[in-house]
């Protein structure tokens, strides 16, 4: 199940260390500005390796479409909105330089969803992985020419890439080469052991790719294929295998049932009223009440109190 749609404008974000995370971050006015030409991709992978290093991200899986990017990741020390924030701002930049682009690349707010269960987890990492075939892209995920992580090489070594000539300075202090990698998700290991949780998302990912498919045929669209994928203008929009109007959710609790929905629901709607009860009281000039745990920004900017963690 996912619930509690998000409002980024005006609900403060929930972010807690140990976080499991999908995030979908998409291109202004859906263009293909991220079309996955092979200098862009691998800058893209560069980013990604330095900047999860650098805030203590473990990436279980991503995908780069021409409009938007997908990630499932781990965050480990509460820093996530900030490897976005800095992920992202490093990808645009990159565009900005390959395309001679002028203006925002990337929607402001990225959709954020915690993943509270472990069949949410698996079936996240099978999305991502599968979503060539649902973006119309190509007919099977294994042949989209872009960024997409495998689940075979998931905790089996790393790819060193080499820092882009495209915008990052040789002189600046941006490293000259990262390491990417992807790992199987340690929750899931911990409770199947990593050959089970491998033939899991495999099966995620195949299940994913099949109602894809159906879907496409039903409605009668057109896959583009992997070489018309590569030839598209940059700068051409997006017009189908979109639906507009539809919730962000906050969080994912598949297979968790009515109880761990419910659950997750008194959590988000308790946190957010605890934070403006705190937002209130630091207006006031109160600076010593404690916030609820998953505050982000006021921990961040000004080192405020946080409650205890419940057991």
């Amino acid at each position: 199940m996912d619930g509690i749609p998000s409002d980024p404008v005006t609900e403060p974000r929930q972010v807690e260390p140990g976080d499991v995370v999908f995030s979908t971050t998409r291109t202004i006015a859906r263009l293909y500005l991220l079309r996955p030409d092979p200098e862009l991709v691998d800058a893209v992978r560069y980013v990604l390796g330095h900047y999860a290093r650098l805030h203590g991200i473990v990436l279980y899986a991503a995908c780069l479409l021409s409009t938007h990017l997908h990630l499932v990741y781990r965050d480990t020390r509460g820093e996530g909105p900030y490897f976005l924030r800095d992920a992202h701002r490093a990808i645009a930049n990159v565009v900005k330089a390959l395309r001679g682009w002028r203006g925002s690349v990337l929607e402001e707010h990225p959709n954020e969803t915690r993943l509270l269960t472990l069949e949410a987890i698996a079936d996240k990492i099978g999305y991502v992985l599968a979503n060539p075939v649902a973006a119309g892209a190509v007919r099977y995920a294994r042949d989209w020419p872009g960024l997409r992580s495998r689940v075979d090489e998931m905790g089996r070594g790393a790819r060193i890439v080499e820092r882009s000539r495209l915008y990052f300075d040789p002189k600046g202090d941006m490293p000259p080469r990262a390491t990417l990698h992807f790992e199987l998700p340690a929750e899931l290991v911990a409770v199947h052991g990593e050959d089970e949780t491998r033939a899991w998302l495999v099966r995620s990912c195949v299940e994913h790719e099949r109602e894809a498919r159906a879907e496409i045929e039903l409605e009668g669209w057109r896959v583009l294929g992997a070489e018309r994928c590569l030839r598209v203008s940059p700068y051409r929009r997006a017009t189908a295998y979109e639906v507009f109007g539809a919730l962000d959710p906050t969080f994912a609790t598949k297979g968790g049932g009515f109880e761990a929905f419910d659950r997750a629901v008194h959590t988000v709607r308790d946190f957010r009223h605890r934070y403006r009860e705190r937002l209130l009281r630091w207006r006031a000039g109160d600076r010593l009440s404690p916030w609820p745990v998953g505050t982000f920004m006021m921990r961040k900017l000004h080192a405020v109190a946080i409650d205890p963690a419940p057991t």
